[in-house]
């Protein structure tokens, strides 16, 4: 990205571009594109870090995307204290320095969509939703979304639908108020991450990603 962009993305193996003919995504979309290695990565994510869970200060993150290939595919979506070229970001241990609060599909050959929330040692790096969100399906569209309440709660909201399918309202998938868990103290980026499972390149359209911070 260039100096005067508030967004960056991971270029040392692959390349982000912009798409405007796209069936599903029709007003334009970005697409990421790895190098084409097992365990290749790319991500795109916020030059600046104004995301934490502060008493007072509410959040809100968003994404729409789809992968090419969803049993070679792995991916994160939230906030990172990390800066998001970390290789394999998603997997790193709870640690200081470390943070972060998002959606994870941890094993490419795994379909479950789990969730992380973590504080220093604290809390949790992926562990299931309670009510389940599967990545099961080439190019299906995923929507997700993570509210901090500014208080005590982190909630994480989700939908699916197969291409060509018009979007549905996000539903809440979990609620996660586990103080250990929740970092008030780390600045992060917002940041939306893929790792390849494979040799051949993989891919992520996306449709947007954004955030607000309000108090």
């Amino acid at each position: 990205a260039q100096t005067t962009s508030p967004w960056l993305f991971d270029n040392a193996s692959g390349a982000v571009t912009l798409l405007n003919n796209d069936a599903d995504f029709d007003e334009g979309c970005i697409k990421m594109a790895d190098g084409g290695d097992n365990a290749d990565q790319i991500a795109i994510f916020t030059k600046a870090t104004p995301f934490r869970c502060a008493g007072g200060r509410q959040w809100w993150a968003e994404t729409e995307f789809k992968a090419d290939d969803h049993d070679l595919y792995e991916f994160f979506f939230g906030i990172s204290e990390q800066v998001p070229t970390t290789d394999s970001l998603h997997l790193v241990a709870a640690a200081a320095g470390k943070d972060r609060v998002g959606f994870v599909k941890a094993v490419h050959s795994t379909d479950a969509v789990t969730f992380a929330a973590s504080k220093n040692g604290g809390g949790t790096i992926t562990t299931a939703l309670d009510s389940a969100i599967a990545y099961d399906t080439d190019a299906d569209i995923l929507n997700l979304g993570i509210h901090w309440d500014g208080i005590d709660s982190i909630r994480f909201y989700g939908s699916i639908r197969a291409t060509g399918v018009k979007r549905p309202a996000l539903t809440l998938l979990h609620t996660y108020s586990t103080a250990a868990g929740i970092s008030d103290d780390a600045n992060m980026h917002l940041v939306l991450f893929h790792e390849n499972g494979s040799a051949a390149a993989r891919t992520t359209t996306i449709s947007f990603i954004r955030g607000a911070i309000w108090t």
